[in-house]
């Protein structure tokens, strides 16, 4: 099974090295905090969805409501997806 994870609310964001841009427009602090803004499944929920479809012998799965709606999209518009995407995520 091919899992595909969305925003898992985890402190991958915050223990992640990170560089500020020339810009100063990537800090760790506003990313971080876009993160957990961001990540609305917990580990707990992911791993119950991973196990229920192992269970049901699925090729794919997907965690979490923005992996959904990224899947959609992406299988909806094959060569034009990354442009609704930015549009939906800003800072993309």
């Amino acid at each position: 099974m091919c899992v595909h994870p969305g925003g898992i609310k985890t402190n991958i964001a915050r223990a992640a090295r990170m560089y500020v841009g020339p810009d100063g427009s990537t800090d760790h602090k506003t990313s971080s905090a876009q993160f957990d803004k961001m990540a609305r499944t917990t580990p707990e929920q992911a791993a119950a969805k991973i196990y229920k479809d192992l269970a049901k012998r699925k090729g794919r799965c997907l965690i979490g409501t923005d992996a959904k709606v990224i899947d959609t999209v992406a299988r909806s518009l094959p060569e034009t997806y990354w442009n609704v995407l930015k549009r939906l995520m800003p800072n993309a």
